[in-house]
């Protein structure tokens, strides 16, 4: 359930707009637990929209993603020194680097990139959205997309 609270303050002009917050846990990023179902660079992507929707400074964000790592980024995660450890950027750079797909998982995904016809029963929405996250995961360009969505 999303609700809304419309924050107000005593001294602001009673013709100034008041912030709205969203107060919805359900939006709150899973915990990330690196066993390999997961994708962490949609985990991250995820958390970096969050807390910029949030507007959660730095020191805070990265105290929320120490929270959500579990298992074995949990490790990866305690394992840095105490700099990197405080560092925001270099904290998400080092996801990404830790958790990018191992090259050849980038080329099995390249040859079903090219090779995906839509489904009997798949709508075209769900065909095209598919079809979007692929070529994002290989870094296809607008043109190659657009090729293996109309071949």
């Amino acid at each position: 359930m999303v609700s809304f609270r419309l924050a107000s303050t005593s001294r602001a002009p009673a013709s100034s707009p008041s912030p709205m917050y969203i107060a919805d846990s359900s939006l709150t990023p899973a915990p990330l637990f690196g066993n390999g179902t997961e994708n962490a660079q949609d985990w991250l992507a995820y958390f970096i929209r969050y807390v910029a929707f949030k507007q959660i400074p730095k020191p805070a964000s990265l105290a929320i993603f120490a929270l959500l790592m579990c298992g074995a980024v949990n490790t990866w995660f305690s394992a840095l020194n105490n700099d990197d450890r405080g560092d925001y950027r270099t904290v998400l750079d080092g996801l990404r680097t830790m958790y990018a797909p191992a090259p050849i998982s980038l080329w099995c995904r390249a040859t079903e990139f090219w090779s995906r016809d839509q489904r009997p029963t798949e709508t075209v929405e769900k065909f095209c959205s598919d079809m979007m996250r692929c070529a994002s995961k290989v870094n296809a360009e607008g043109d190659m997309t657009w090729y293996a969505l109309t071949q």
